[in-house]
């Protein structure tokens, strides 16, 4: 089985809002809503190893691994790698592509930071200047699984 085939299971599937999906081993876990996965905890971390969270869209299916930066943006530095920069503003989403969004939108955000599961919530962190630090966060730590992505940002007069 492969994430393809678990994602049309669930697209088959009456009242599959998302899926849970890891291919080491083929686990597919079909869901009514994704409060289920948070309830279940499944993440990078968790005892299934490094499963994704996918989630249906209007248009029959998209999945989203809430570990890498969506279209628009990219993954500088390592995952839990520190950035250090001046902060425009913290919040919480759901995820990764929401915190792209919120940045996208700010004039002011070029970088922003995000985990999925810092004390049982996501942290979204905008940043106007920064730097990837050499400094890693413990692997105890709440961050060890943030990820820094820079926007893709073209000067006026060019796509």
């Amino acid at each position: 089985q492969n994430i393809d085939e678990c994602e049309k299971r669930c697209c088959d599937e009456d009242g599959c809002l998302a899926f849970i999906f890891d291919d080491n081993p083929d686990i597919c876990i079909l869901l009514t809503s994704e409060s289920q996965a948070i309830e279940r905890n499944y993440g990078p971390n968790d005892s299934l190893g490094n499963s994704v969270l996918c989630t249906l869209d209007n248009d029959g299916g998209e999945c989203e691994d809430e570990g890498e930066c969506p279209a628009g943006s990219e993954q500088i530095g390592e995952t839990g790698q520190q950035y250090r920069g001046q902060l425009v503003g913290s919040f919480s989403y759901k995820t990764v592509s929401e915190c792209a969004e919120q940045c996208k939108c700010n004039d002011d955000c070029f970088t922003f930071t995000f985990d999925d599961n810092v004390s049982g919530r996501s942290v979204c962190k905008l940043y106007q200047l920064g730097y990837m630090s050499s400094s890693r966060y413990p692997s105890s730590s709440s961050y060890a699984q943030e990820i820094t992505c820079a926007m893709e940002v073209c000067p006026d007069g060019s796509s």
